[in-house]
């Protein structure tokens, strides 16, 4: 086991270090979501009613981002929140946050080897 699997087994329920693999991956799908629509920080931030300097704090991973202000940032981009919550020890193959399409459901199709109902684990 190399030094950092060894660190993530130790810490994989640490708060500190849930919330920074949720920041992470939020913001990896902003940004992917970006991209596709060809917006930039600016457009962005000109969408929420923000600075852009706003925006650019935000995606440099802002841990306290609140609810309202992802579901903001999920509506200018077109899109909405999916959130889910998993038992300990619950594998999923992609991480249990999404931003997905408004174009409904049928967009969105997550990526896993198990179930992605908690309750069936």
């Amino acid at each position: 086991m190399t030094s950092l699997e060894s660190y993530i087994e130790q810490n994989q329920y640490n708060i500190d270090y849930q919330t920074e693999l949720s920041v992470i991956d939020l913001n990896e799908k902003i940004i992917a979501k970006m991209e596709e629509l060809k917006i930039n920080r600016v457009e962005l931030a000109n969408r929420l009613g923000v600075s852009k300097a706003f925006v650019t704090k935000l995606l440099n991973g802002n841990p306290n981002m609140t609810i309202k202000t992802i579901i903001s940032i999920a509506l200018a981009l077109d899109c909405q929140l999916y959130q889910d919550i998993y038992p300990q020890g619950f594998k999923v193959t992609r991480r249990p946050l999404y931003i997905h399409a408004n174009k409904g459901y049928e967009a969105f199709v997550p990526v896993t080897d198990e179930v992605l109902d908690a309750s069936a684990a």
